[in-house]
């Protein structure tokens, strides 16, 4: 039912953005490269695990050309409360909290860029393009792009999501390596009870295990897990969504080997968490990205799909991927899972 509501959601998307084309002009190709812009409007992708991938943009932006009036544009409440306290933008828009005060402001700037984010169609992010005055548009090579952007840059589809982001600098004449293209998680506070376990857990070496990806099919088992903990000779904590809260404290419970940790109240909890862990074992999540940040060993553990595990394996970090042989983690090997841990922890 899912995978028939998708179809039908994408069939009517590309109706509208079709509808858009007729009433647009074909856009003038600019001269590149871009010298010297003084402002940048991007539109921002919806989840937090995008958000990550988004930073080395706005790092190198901020970096190279520091006077750069830095625009974010987002569209869910998980982009904008992550890149709220981000000193590396000068605005933030929150699309949805309100229509008509949002148009009414967006429609008094007038950018020398904007850059649409998304590899492929969106109707939201296209009207967006549309709704948003820049000289210059600049998009990710789709067909139903092509009318709505001044540019459009191409990669292959299974590129990293991050090379996809930054492609954008070359057009600046800015240069960047993987290393400079690190992700960042901008600062927020913490909890008082994260805070009173740091000291405990930053002086032993720890191994983090995500029991939550928002799918079953996306997760390991509690009968996974408890065959992979005791073989972990280590300390081990726990990070799991309000779904599998019960089967963490079951775990914590059973398992010696496992540090209790207190429920944790935000997403900047977690991330200090991940902060002062040495290794995290994961399925395809926002967290694989907030370790690569903190260049922290990972075992991604991923379903039998390339869009995953192509697009957005950990990015300028050791990491070992398990792939499934079929779409459900349930037919992941934990042996596997055990042999790429001891190999990251051999590595110093």
């Amino acid at each position: 039912m899912k995978k028939l509501f998708d179809e039908i959601s994408l069939i009517i998307k590309k109706i509208l953005i079709t509808f858009l084309t007729i009433f647009t002009k074909k856009r003038e190709i600019p001269t590149f490269p871009i010298k010297k812009p003084k402002s940048i409007a991007i539109i921002a992708q919806e989840r937090i695990g995008d958000s990550i991938l988004l930073t080395p943009l706005i790092f190198n932006l901020r970096k190279n050309i520091p006077d750069l009036k830095i625009v974010l544009i987002t569209l869910s409440p998980d982009s904008y409360n992550f890149f709220k306290n981000d000193k590396n933008i000068d605005k933030i828009f929150f699309v949805k909290a309100n229509y008509i005060k949002y148009f009414k402001e967006i429609r008094k700037y007038h950018f020398d860029i904007l850059f649409n984010t998304k590899d492929h169609p969106s109707f939201t992010f296209i009207y967006q393009t549309l709704l948003i005055k820049a000289d210059i548009k600049i998009g990710i090579k789709h067909q139903f792009h092509e009318k709505f952007y001044d540019y459009l840059l191409f990669f292959p589809y299974f590129e990293h999501i991050i090379k996809k982001n930054c492609g954008i600098l070359r057009l600046l004449d800015i240069e960047t390596n993987d290393e400079i293209c690190r992700p960042y998680i901008p600062q927020n506070e913490i909890s008082e009870e994260i805070r009173l376990i740091l000291p405990e857990i930053s002086k032993q070496k720890i191994v983090g295990i995500n029991l939550s990806a928002g799918e079953k099919s996306r997760e390991l088992s509690l009968e996974q897990l408890n065959e992979l903990i005791p073989k972990l000779k280590c300390k081990i904590i726990l990070f799991s969504m309000p779904s599998r809260s019960g089967e963490k404290e079951f775990l914590e419970n059973k398992h010696q080997n496992i540090l209790k940790t207190p429920k944790t109240k935000s997403f900047s909890d977690v991330v200090e968490l991940i902060k002062n862990i040495d290794i995290l074992i994961s399925p395809d999540t926002s967290l694989i990205h907030v370790a690569s940040s903190f260049n922290k060993k990972i075992v991604g553990v991923y379903r039998n799909d390339p869009i995953h595990h192509k697009r957005f394996y950990p990015f300028v970090t050791n990491f070992k991927q398990i792939i499934s042989k079929t779409d459900s983690l349930k037919d992941v090997i934990i042996e596997e899972v055990y042999e790429a841990v001891s190999e990251l922890i051999s590595i110093e």
